[in-house]
């Protein structure tokens, strides 16, 4: 399943009718909600192909459902102040691909496919990540502490 929209939808759809695969993938369009979150529960893993895309929402929605996330290292936010903490631990809680390769994309990806143990724990270990990380009450601390700052 393809989920969202853009500019290249219509051409993605093309493609993949040129390549007889028109059975074999769904294009869902945008979605939101209990929608959104339905599908992140049907499925076995993220994937993002973005060039550059900032710590997206789509990456903590997907972990958030114990999803793993599949996105290349440009894409990996960092998340903490002295910038060693990223959002995907490659192998841990998702897994990350050489930008611009699609032969480790590909490698990656049939990985993820094709072990769903090593997957179901990557899952495991995203919802855990998404919930230390990004859970309403991390969110208010977060805040909490920015006031803090601000009032001296």
């Amino acid at each position: 399943r393809i989920i969202g929209t853009g500019p290249d939808a219509e051409a993605y759809k093309k493609l993949a009718h040129e390549l007889k695969l028109d059975g074999n993938i769904t294009f869902v369009g945008a979605i939101d909600g209990d929608d959104l979150v339905k599908q992140y529960n049907n499925s076995g893993f993220f994937v993002s192909s973005s060039e550059w895309e900032s710590p997206g929402r789509a990456f903590i929605e997907a972990m958030a459902c114990g999803i793993p996330v599949l996105l290349n290292e440009r894409n990996n936010a960092v998340i903490s102040a002295d910038g060693k903490e990223r959002m995907v631990r490659d192998g841990e809680n998702g897994s990350i691909y050489r930008y611009g390769d699609m032969e480790d994309f590909a490698q990656k990806f049939y990985a993820m496919y094709s072990d769903a143990n090593a997957t179901g724990r990557m899952g495991i270990n995203a919802l855990s990540f998404a919930n230390k990380n990004f859970s309403l009450a991390r969110q208010n601390e977060g805040y909490a502490e920015e006031i803090k700052k601000a009032m001296g």
